[in-house]
């Protein structure tokens, strides 16, 4: 069996990228993605807008961007260096080395990564992504996989400068997340907005493929909370979405919700719509939301339907 590296991350370290090994190449050089046609270190240093680096170089700047890499293989045995050529192979254990992180995000690097990842239960209800392989056998995909890299890229750099990078950030349907996240929704909205529980805690949050957006602080707590829902192939409504009555007014609101929009558009979602309450319009209206119909009552609070369509920046 082959062994693979040790990760590059650090205690500052927001997200991880993961792949599944190294390859022959990668192994000969002792370096992550050391094949000269894998593409991963030139979207890396096109996004960040780097000069040419060694390698030590690269992985102290990608430290430095609180960026981590690292593969779901700890050893394997495989046939040439394709994803589909292993043999066998034996897990990494994340929690011994990233349970006390304060990891953000995880990127898979590759569906094959993807797939093993979805079986590790340190990654139940940490937010992920799955961007198309960096691999030169995936080269004529490009385009596709610059756009997405460059998009889990953005939302990375969204998390570590915003307020989001103060706390722990979670994303799922786990029993203890939902827990969490009904608790801070009974406070806001059953007993400070006076809403019935009937009618806020509805059919979707009795299904298990609903997932929903956690902010938690230090210690645990649950700060902010918003439930992610979709329309229509293109088209989500961020709902259910609130602030713990402590931490208001430190941007945390503003910052969930432009997460949720990057998450979104990372999908395929470009549309966003949402049912206001008329003293949150101003809010809304200055990321971008705009007004459409009448007003209306719902849960017995006066709201107004908003509309945005988020927009896909290339670069950071």
């Amino acid at each position: 069996m082959t062994s693979g590296f040790h990760p590059v991350f650090s205690k500052s370290t927001k997200t991880l990228i993961l792949g599944t090994a190294p390859s022959v190449t990668s192994l000969k050089k002792q370096e992550y993605y050391g094949h000269v046609g894998n593409q991963f270190w030139p979207l890396f240093t096109s996004f960040y807008r780097l000069d040419p680096l060694s390698y030590a170089e690269r992985c102290q700047k990608l430290l430095e961007f609180q960026l981590g890499l690292w593969d779901v293989y700890n050893q394997f045995q495989r046939i040439g260096s394709s994803d589909q050529s292993f043999v066998s192979t034996t897990v990494n254990t994340f929690d011994s080395h990233f349970l006390r992180e304060q990891l953000s995000l995880i990127i898979f690097n590759g569906k094959r990564a993807a797939k093993e990842g979805a079986k590790q239960a340190f990654f139940t209800d940490k937010l992920t992504l799955t961007c198309p392989s960096t691999s030169g056998a995936n080269n004529a995909q490009a385009h596709v996989r610059e756009q997405k890299w460059f998009q889990a890229y953005q939302l990375h750099e969204h998390i570590r400068k915003s307020s989001l990078a103060k706390f722990h950030l979670f994303f799922g349907h786990s029993d203890t997340l939902k827990q969490a996240v009904f608790a801070l929704r009974q406070e806001v909205f059953v007993h400070e907005q006076q809403i019935s529980e009937l009618d806020e805690f509805d059919w979707r949050d009795q299904t298990e493929d609903t997932n929903y957006f956690l902010v938690t602080s230090t210690d645990f707590s649950p700060v902010a909370t918003i439930r992610f829902q979709t329309l229509s192939p293109t088209t989500v409504q961020p709902d259910r979405f609130c602030v713990q009555s402590d931490y208001r007014m430190q941007h945390i609101g503003w910052d969930l919700l432009t997460l949720y929009e990057l998450y979104a558009s990372f999908h395929g979602f470009h549309t966003s719509i949402l049912s206001a309450e008329l003293t949150a319009i101003d809010f809304y209206q200055k990321l971008g939301y705009h007004t459409s119909g009448d007003s209306f009552y719902e849960d017995g609070i006066l709201c107004q339907k908003m509309t945005k369509k988020p927009k896909n920046c290339k670069n950071g």
